[in-house]
């Protein structure tokens, strides 16, 4: 169970700021006096913190192999 935990707080924390940020940008740039292309300026950090995450967690779960009951390499 706390696996399950772990991997839906994994999942939102990723996936959520990107949609969120999507979803707002409009109202926001308005405020803000950006065009709607500065999104992608945003977006940018967020898509390359994805791509370590998702790189640097098979590694990890390559680490802590020793202490699941069905390693994953």
């Amino acid at each position: 169970m706390p696996a399950l935990l772990l991997a839906c707080l994994a999942y939102l924390s990723v996936a959520l700021p990107g949609s969120t940020l999507g979803l707002l940008w409009p109202s926001m740039r308005l405020s803000l006096g950006q065009p709607v292309g500065a999104l992608g300026i945003l977006l940018v950090p967020g898509i390359a913190a994805s791509v370590v995450s998702s790189a640097v967690t098979g590694a990890s779960a390559c680490r802590l192999a020793r202490w699941w009951p069905r390693p994953p390499c």
